[in-house]
């Protein structure tokens, strides 16, 4: 008798399974779909040129930033964006770096930050390190446009000799757009 409850309780136990799974499924294809809920498109580029500069005394220069364009999608007033960079990079003993990721909308040629508006980068005595940091900017005007994302390592002087630098390489830049 005592197997017979055993079995009754193993195949209600299964059964509420069956019915909470066979709900969760039709709720995920009935239930909302509002624009928190969806991830539209996913970039992702890798790029293996420097990005960073270096001072030294007056004379500063910087190379190039590691752009990503992102097409949004038309009939849709505006977007969210995530931006993660994973990438390694040195900065001069007793100095540090900033890493700064831009968002230039289309038909703009200067860039906003994204929040936060930057990462500080400690020297790590010259080493080489590497780290992931995120990016987001919320309500980025949509309708077809066409903006770009733009990555950058800035060099800022830490110890007060004016001889800083500070460059990033081997960097993979992912783009989400909700």
């Amino acid at each position: 008798m005592a197997f017979r409850g055993k079995r009754r309780l193993g195949w209600l136990v299964w059964t509420s399974v069956a019915l909470l799974f066979t709900a969760a499924l039709l709720t995920g294809f009935a239930g909302s779909t509002s624009r928190s809920s969806v991830r539209l498109e996913k970039i992702v580029q890798e790029f293996t040129i420097y990005t960073g500069g270096g001072c030294d005394y007056d004379a500063c220069g910087q190379t190039t930033s590691w752009e990503v364009p992102v097409t949004t999608p038309s009939g849709q007033a505006e977007i969210d964006l995530l931006v993660s960079v994973s990438f390694t990079y040195r900065v001069s003993p007793r100095d540090f770096g900033l890493a700064v990721t831009d968002l230039v909308l289309d038909g703009e040629t200067k860039g906003t930050p994204l929040s936060p508006q930057s990462y500080r980068l400690g020297s790590q005595g010259g080493q080489k390190t590497s780290t992931t940091l995120t990016w987001f900017r919320e309500g980025v005007p949509a309708d077809g446009s066409t903006h770009v994302v733009a990555f950058t390592l800035l060099t800022r002087d830490g110890n007060g000799d004016q001889r800083n630098w500070a460059f990033a390489r081997r960097g993979v830049v992912v783009v989400e757009r909700f």
